[in-house]
């Protein structure tokens, strides 16, 4: 008679000897990362996955599943089973790639509890991948031929090489079509298909590849004489509304500008001008946004662009053209046919040793809208769309690894949330964006950013996209390190948001008018902090930024303890607000130290520049002071200045009118190397706010412990301490990632 019994055990038993050898073939042909190497593995986790596993498993760490998925699901089987154990359970996954065609979806039913909150994390024996893309191999690469090669020049023919994206079952539906990006791009305003995800991307060891362009690397081109305006929202200069209709008009008019001769001879050498696009800051230099060519006038030598400019087109602003397959003419290039689903790459350096990747999914890669989870150890990329958000509280992203993502790294929306220890680089938007808490009744969210690390982010979106952002009440953003990027580093908006300890650096670097960290146009977001921030080589070629900008009227902010070092523009912009304190800040050879202008009073009381915000009855800012109770309850306890502003627009000079800049206090600076003077202060200012005193030293160090090393913590002796009795020493080693 046939033991069933035996042959199970049998069939248990080879089953973890195939496993145990395929994990073991696997980890001899990979490379583990150096994080990794010495890390414990997780002996403890109720369920396990691996590449090597299969979803017929129970689970085990010898028999583990093969899917993210199946673990998901037998976690919710136990939970409405026999119920999650107190204590928190945990499935860890083996290391691999997992792919994720249409991301990993968590919703409600997958939530933990208080008493068990359920962690996803990396077992510990190598990198766990989530991929939402497609790897390309060498092999799939063959040297261009046929008309594509007759279209390129004739040094790009002999490197460009062409991979078969139809052979590898990627479909055009996968790749999908080109459609605009930038901040400010109108594409929503015109009917037909016209707006949707980024196209696919191509990434070289983990680098995006750049859509064939003209100029090559970061150079751009100038528009000439404006023919032709088109639709826009707003007239040149003043930045009145010329178009009261524009809100609600369909398919404007687009653009016409000169363009050189030079340009000109380029584009008789084109095919086509399908599918061929502008990238440009077309009328100010903080507003990015993209078109397709519509004409090109040869004889006129003019471009018509096909959408419009939200503000209209500058002579002599900044553009480039991308997707043009003539313009493959530079490594790290690339081009695909989007008929042919042909791809075209001019390598930057041997295909043979290279990891390709092509971003594929729609789909945010983890997508949660679920409580108590927590992501540790992941590696996420390959995404048209988000890395990892998660919708919902008490939500932890931990340690992980997002790169390689169109849209932003990780969401987090809703309270007690945290991420901490992640590195988000090379993404298309923002880096970290945390969400929660109710402005109304000011209750707080509690959610933190912690001890990440983010750079390169805003890599196809250029403005208005941070590396970490924070929106509602009670965020925490705290010893992180952010640096290189095109615009801002930190965009908040809210009440109770505390930024501290933060390295910021090398940022702002292609755009003006912009803050490293950066909140504005609002008179009722108040408590907020910006506090022990190192803010350091923040410049750009094409103009002067601003560190730490408060915008237009943002009022009940404080700038305590900063440290601004090599900046050639301004350290603090005020931008015309009230109940701000600027103080216990450090200067070292910042070009402009503290700007305090008057935009809110000068717009109403001289019918200046920023007079479309103040006087009408429902200008933005009136508007907004009037969603808020301020007068009352909480409000009007926590800020009992903002309690006061007076809206008696008969009585602009009451020191409590909203429009003046009142109740500040700007005192005890430390400026080193950075002028004789404190910066560009506003008459009104000095009126309505107290300007105290500020320590000012040409050359000699006012104490610093090793200002020739970047050590700019004070000795005890320092001499600015005599000079500002009541100047506190800022905590300089405790400032950046933690440990």
């Amino acid at each position: 008679m046939l033991d069933f019994g035996a042959v199970k055990r049998i069939t248990s038993f080879l089953t973890t000897v195939v496993l145990i050898f395929s994990l073991i073939a696997g980890l001899l042909d990979r490379e583990l990362p150096d994080e990794n190497i010495n890390s414990p593995l997780v002996t403890d986790a109720r369920f396990y996955v691996s590449t090597a596993g299969s979803d017929a498993n129970d689970g085990t760490i010898d028999a583990p599943f093969a899917t993210i998925e199946k673990a998901r699901n037998a976690v919710y089987a136990l939970k409405t089973g026999e119920g999650l154990p107190e204590g928190g359970l945990t499935v860890a996954i083996m290391a691999g790639e997992y792919s994720a065609p249409n991301g990993l979806g968590f919703t409600a039913e997958n939530s933990g509890t208080a008493a068990c909150p359920v962690t996803y994390c990396a077992y510990g024996d190598g990198e766990v991948i989530i991929n939402g893309g497609l790897t390309l191999k060498a092999k799939n690469f063959v040297p261009v031929g046929g008309a594509a090669k007759k279209r390129l020049s004739c040094a790009a023919s002999q490197k460009v090489l062409q991979c078969d994206l139809g052979a590898l079952g990627v479909t055009a539906e996968d790749y999908g079509k080109l459609y605009a990006f930038g901040s400010y791009n109108t594409a929503a305003k015109y009917d037909g298909d016209t707006v949707g995800p980024i196209y696919s991307e191509l990434f070289w060891n983990g680098e995006r590849m750049t859509l064939a362009r003209y100029p090559n690397g970061n150079d751009f081109l100038k528009t000439g004489k404006i023919y032709d305006n088109g639709d826009t929202q707003e007239t040149y200069g003043n930045g009145t509304v010329q178009n009261p209709g524009w809100p609600t008009m369909r398919n404007p008019r687009g653009g016409t500008f000169g363009i050189s001769c030079a340009l000109r001879s380029r584009i008789k050498g084109w095919a086509t001008l399908d599918d061929v696009w502008l990238f440009g800051y077309f009328k100010y230099d903080w507003a990015d946004s993209t078109t397709p060519i519509a004409s090109v006038d040869m004889k006129k030598r003019t471009l018509t662009t096909k959408y419009a400019s939200v503000y209209g087109f500058n002579e002599g602003a900044r553009y480039y053209i991308f997707n043009s397959l003539e313009e493959l003419d530079a490594k790290g290039e690339w081009y695909l046919d989007r008929n042919s689903g042909i791809l075209y790459l001019y390598p930057p350096g041997p295909v043979e040793s290279a990891d390709i990747q092509i971003s594929l999914t729609t789909d945010n890669i983890l997508h949660c809208q679920a409580d108590y989870l927590t992501f540790r150890g992941l590696t996420v990329k390959g995404t048209r769309s988000n890395g990892i958000v998660a919708i919902g509280s008490h939500n932890r992203v931990e340690d992980c690894r997002v790169t390689g993502v169109a849209g932003s790294g990780i969401i987090l929306r809703g309270n007690e949330n945290l991420a901490a220890g992640n590195e988000v680089f090379h993404v298309g938007a923002s880096g970290i964006d945390l969400s929660g808490g109710d402005r109304v009744t000011l209750t707080p969210c509690n959610s933190v950013a912690r001890d990440n690390l983010v750079h390169h982010w805003s890599e196809v979106v250029k403005t208005y996209r941070s590396a970490i952002g924070a929106n509602g009440v009670g965020i925490t953003i705290a010893h992180n390190e952010m640096h290189t990027a095109p615009h801002l580093a930190v965009l908040y908006g809210g009440n109770d948001i505390v930024i501290e300890y933060n390295k910021i650096h090398h940022v702002c670097s292609e755009t003006i008018d912009g803050g490293a960290v950066y909140a504005g146009r609002n008179w009722t977001m108040q408590g907020c902090a910006v506090r022990y921030n190192y803010f350091y080589d923040i410049n750009a070629d094409i103009g002067n930024p601003v560190a730490l900008y408060f915008d237009d009227a943002l009022s009940g902010q404080t700038a305590f303890g900063n440290v601004f070092k090599n900046i050639k523009g301004i350290g603090i912009l005020a931008g015309g607000g009230r109940d701000l304190v600027l103080s216990n800040n450090i200067f070292i050879d910042v070009g402009t130290p503290v700007s305090y202008d008057d935009r809110a009073r000068d717009g109403y009381v001289n019918n200046g520049w920023f007079a479309h915000m103040v006087v009408p009855s429902d200008g933005y800012l009136w508007t907004m002071l009037a969603e808020m109770p301020y007068a009352g309850g909480t409000w009007s306890a926590k800020y009992p200045s903002l309690a006061k502003i007076s809206t008696d627009r008969s009585k602009p000079d009451d020191i409590d009118f909203a429009c003046n800049p009142s109740h500040s206090v700007v005192e005890n600076n430390l400026l080193y190397k950075s002028g004789k003077k404190l910066g560009s202060i506003a008459d009104s200012v000095y009126r309505y706010s107290t300007i105290g005193d500020n320590a000012f030293y040409p050359c000699k160090n006012p104490g610093f412990a090793d200002a020739c090393g970047g050590d700019y913590s004070l000795r005890p002796d320092a001499d600015v301490f005599r000079r500002l009795p009541g100047f506190q020493n800022v905590p300089f080693h405790d400032i950046g990632i933690s440990g």
